[in-house]
């Protein structure tokens, strides 16, 4: 599911780019206002998550993201963003590692969630109604894993359940790459890969991408 739901997007934005390459020369010369706000919706994918899964255990490492973004071009080429990103959910099987005495562990989940405030520095290459773009920053990522794990009693047949957490937020580098397709001088469409590193003081480190499509509007 999350490879068709990336593959929609990376299509809508062929169908954008096809439409606003056939806008005349003048309209593409006109001058970009340098600040701007944008925002967009999109899936998300946990590098890794699954690897370790024993065979017959449910894992699902794609889930649903989004971002919301201020920034300003200081030249055409260079500019600052502030990004809130929102890497989605991940979810992973989870049992009791020491059940009590007698019991017997049942097969739980635990769900694994990351977000991000970042700053960015963005590099873009304005090519008429498109512009094309990488940024490189380092943001505060705070990486959650909730989840239940149950036991049996083998003798009575009684179910107990135990419910666990751990959060850690970090400092790290976040990066990516990204496309705009300018409707009118003030909006754009405009599509975005970030990725980070999370880690939630249970598992090990692992990478997670958000990818997402929305628009923007220069001021």
């Amino acid at each position: 599911m999350g490879d068709g739901m990336r593959n929609l997007l990376l299509g809508a934005l062929v169908g954008i780019t096809a439409g606003f390459t056939a806008l005349p020369a003048s309209a593409q010369q006109v001058p970009e206002p340098r600040g701007y706000v944008a925002g967009g919706l999109g899936v998300s994918t946990y590098q890794e998550f699954c690897d370790n899964v024993p065979p017959g255990y449910d894992c699902d490492k794609d889930g649903f993201a989004w971002r919301l973004a201020a920034g300003y071009m200081v030249l055409p080429w260079f500019g600052i963003e502030g990004a809130y990103i929102i890497f989605g959910e991940g979810r992973i099987p989870a049992f009791l590692v020491t059940p009590p005495a007698g019991t017997v562990s049942l097969p739980s989940s635990a769900e694994a969630r990351t977000q991000a405030y970042a700053l960015l520095a963005v590099l873009r290459a304005p090519l008429g109604p498109v512009g094309l773009f990488g940024k490189v920053g380092y943001g505060a990522v705070t990486a959650k894993l909730a989840g239940s794990a149950a036991v049996v009693n083998t003798t009575t047949g009684e179910v107990t359940y135990f419910n666990a957490g751990s959060r850690e937020s970090k400092g790290q580098w976040v990066y990516g790459v990204g496309a705009t397709f300018n409707v009118t001088p003030q909006w754009h469409v405009r599509f975005d890969w970030d990725r980070t590193e999370a880690q939630d003081n249970i598992n090990p480190k692992y990478d997670v991408d958000a990818y997402t499509i929305g628009f923007g509007y220069r001021f």
